[in-house]
C-alpha cells in the first residue's frame, strides 16, 4: 500500500460593490463621496468520515488536511512512514476605500482618499474522534499534530513503530496560528494643507494540539517529542496552558527529558501614526507672502549698498524666512 491523503477541497468566494453619497449645508457647502467594498474569501470544506469504527492503514504515509474523523468507538490510524494530522487556514480579506470631496459655489475646500482593510486568517484542524473507544495512531517515522484536536476514552500514540521503525521518529506537536490584522490609512488635502494618517493592529494568537480522554498512555517515540509554545516565560506558559481544556498533557511532557521546546514568537502589534503639513501650494503662498512682509529686511540688517547687491541681498533673505516659516509650520 502506499500513500492515504485525505485532501481539503478550498472555496474561493469574492464580492464587489460599490455605494455613494452625498449632503449639504445650509450655507451651501457640499461633500460627495464614494466608497468601494472588496470582499474574497478562502473557506475550507474538509473529508469528514463518520462510523462504528474506523481504521485507516498504509504503507507509505497517511495524510490529512483539517480532516474529521469522527468514530463513536474506536478509530486506529497506522502509517508505514509518517503520520501527518496537518491544519488548513480560512482567510477572509475585507478592503474598503472611500474617495470624499467637499466645495462651496464650484470652489473645492478638500478631498480625501481612506482605506480600511481587515485580515483574518484561522485554521481549521484535524478532528481525531474515538468517543467510546481507543485512539490509535502509529507510524514508522515522525508524527505532526498541527493543533489537532483528539478525544477519546483512551489513546495509544507511538513513533518509531512496524516493520519501517526509523530509530529517530519523533512526535511533533506544533501550534496553529490566528491572525487578525486591522488598518486605516486616510490622505487628506484642504488645499493648503494636508494630512496623513496611518492607524492599525495585528494580532497572533497560538493554539495547541488537545487531547481529551480518560486513559492517557504517555506519548511514545525513540527521537523525542518537539513541542511548540508561545514566547514568553516557560513555567507560566506551561501554567496557564495546561488549565485549559484538553493541554493537561503538558504537565506530563514538562516533566520529561526527551522534549525540545520551541518558542514561538507571536505579533501583538498596534500603531497611530499621524503626519501634517503645508501642501505645495500652500508652501508657495506662504512663500510668496513671507517675501512681501520682509520687503528690504535683507539689505537694511546688513547694510548693503548698491542696487543690484541690495536685489540679491533681499531675494536671499525672503528665501531663508519663507523656508525657515515652512519648516516651523510643517514641524507644528
Amino acid at each position: 500500500m502506499g500513500h492515504v491523503r485525505l485532501e481539503a477541497v478550498m472555496s474561493d468566494r469574492v464580492h464587489a460593490a460599490t455605494s455613494t453619497g452625498w449632503n449639504r449645508t445650509w450655507w451651501g457647502k457640499t461633500t460627495t463621496w464614494t466608497t468601494y467594498h472588496d470582499r474574497a474569501w478562502r473557506n475550507v470544506n474538509p473529508v469528514s468520515v463518520n462510523a462504528r469504527n474506523i481504521e485507516i492503514k498504509a504503507g507509505n504515509n497517511v495524510e490529512t488536511y483539517a480532516s474529521r474523523l469522527n468514530a463513536s468507538n474506536n478509530l486506529k490510524i497506522e502509517a508505514g512512514d509518517q503520520a501527518l494530522y496537518y491544519a488548513v487556514k480560512n482567510e477572509t480579506d475585507h478592503n474598503d476605500t472611500t474617495f470624499k470631496k467637499s466645495s462651496w459655489i464650484g470652489i473645492r475646500l478638500n478631498k480625501s482618499t481612506e482605506h480600511n482593510t481587515t485580515r483574518i486568517s484561522t485554521p481549521m484542524v484535524t478532528n481525531l474522534y474515538a468517543r467510546n473507544g481507543n485512539l490509535t495512531s502509529w507510524s514508522g517515522g515522525d508524527q505532526l499534530y498541527q493543533g489537532t484536536i483528539a478525544n477519546y476514552y483512551s489513546r495509544d500514540i507511538q513513533a518509531g513503530v512496524g516493520e519501517k521503525a526509523r530509530a529517530d521518529a519523533r512526535i511533533i506537536l506544533e501550534g496553529v496560528k490566528t491572525s487578525v490584522f486591522h488598518q486605516r490609512t486616510k490622505e487628506s488635502n484642504y488645499v493648503v494643507w494636508q494630512k496623513q494618517i496611518n492607524q492599525g493592529s495585528h494580532t497572533e494568537t497560538l493554539t495547541l494540539p488537545s487531547f481529551t480522554g480518560t486513559v492517557n498512555t504517555p506519548f511514545k517515540a525513540p527521537g523525542g517529542i518537539t513541542v511548540q509554545i508561545p514566547e514568553g516565560d516557560f513555567r507560566s506558559q506551561i501554567a496557564t496552558l495546561s488549565a485549559q481544556p484538553g493541554m493537561a498533557y503538558l504537565n506530563e511532557l514538562a516533566a520529561r527529558s526527551d522534549v525540545n521546546w520551541q518558542p514561538v514568537k507571536l505579533a501583538h502589534d498596534k500603531w497611530d501614526y499621524k503626519q501634517e503639513g503645508l501642501t505645495p501650494a500652500g508652501a508657495a503662498l506662504l512663500s510668496v507672502a513671507v517675501a512681501w512682509a520682509t520687503g528690504g529686511m535683507g539689505a537694511n540688517l546688513l547694510g548693503t549698498t548698491g542696487a543690484t547687491t541690495s536685489a540679491l541681498t533681499n531675494a536671499a533673505f525672503a528665501s531663508l524666512a519663507a523656508q525657515a516659516s515652512i519648516r516651523l509650520i510643517n514641524g507644528y
